[in-house]
């Protein structure tokens, strides 16, 4: 009898502990939500991160960074190259972010995230071409972002 009472009280305990782990692990989740959702896209967050659904007229304060994120797959050699006026934007860098999945999945594709800085006031674009860069043909994809850069 004791023995069975004895198991009872491990057991709840131990679902105690599993319950409470739980909680606390919606409780971090539920905080650190914003961070793995991102920031907001388009003109009107703080961080100023545009993609593909965002081209066409952006507008970005001067001295500001901001980032255009564009979907892409350097597994299949295409990648993104740009043009853009150096007097108005200043390229800092790019980084390929290859999508998350379960195991390693060959040819899985990701995203190119390009970041700049606006210099000075004015209107200027960015375009982005999707091309294999050893081939002499039309890219694949070409995007323009018609830029504003506000004071």
């Amino acid at each position: 009898m004791i023995e069975k009472l004895l198991e009872n009280r491990l057991f709840m305990l131990f679902m105690v502990f599993i319950l409470l782990g739980a909680v606390i692990y919606i409780a971090i989740d539920f905080i650190c939500w914003p961070e793995k959702t991102g920031a907001p896209t388009g003109s009107g967050g703080e961080d100023y991160i545009y993609t593909e659904a965002d081209s066409g007229v952006i507008q970005v304060p001067a001295g500001q960074e901001f980032v255009v994120d564009l979907e892409g797959n350097i597994t299949t050699g295409f990648q993104w190259g740009l043009q853009l006026d150096s007097n108005f934007i200043e390229f800092k860098g790019k980084e390929y972010i290859a999508d998350e999945t379960e195991g390693e999945i060959v040819g899985a594709g990701g995203h190119e995230k390009f970041t700049f800085w606006a210099l000075t006031p004015g209107q200027t674009e960015i375009i982005f071409n999707y091309a294999r860069p050893w081939e002499s043909v039309q890219p694949e994809k070409t995007i323009v972002f018609n830029l504003t850069i506000t004071e």
